[in-house]
């Protein structure tokens, strides 16, 4: 029997030392779609602070400290969407290797 294992709080995948199993593979699909929100929520906003960015620019005297603010913006919200692939990617790990375990 495979046993998927992830904690409640994090959504994370891990070893069943204090966790909850995985049960069904709907469960681990409502987490992988959380994730997929999440960052798709995060390259939303890249694009739009890239627009705004973009019009701050095109204004007659560009206000530069908005600007630089805007693209801050744009560098964190990529930032925050490749953490969220990176931890994506970790999970995928831990539940192959989990279901790997499992099946020796």
């Amino acid at each position: 029997m495979r046993r998927t294992c992830f904690s409640g709080a994090e959504g994370s995948v891990g070893d069943a030392k204090g966790q909850v199993p995985l049960q069904t593979s709907a469960q681990f699909v409502r987490i992988y779609n959380a994730q997929a929100h999440e960052i798709a929520n995060a390259i939303t906003a890249v694009v739009i602070n890239a627009q705004a960015g973009l019009h701050l620019l095109r204004a007659q005297s560009p206000d530069l400290e908005e600007v630089r603010q805007t693209l801050n913006n744009i560098a964190n919200d990529g930032k925050r969407a490749g953490d969220i692939v990176v931890r994506t990617r970790a999970h995928m790990k831990k539940v192959a290797a989990a279901d790997d375990a499992a099946d020796r």
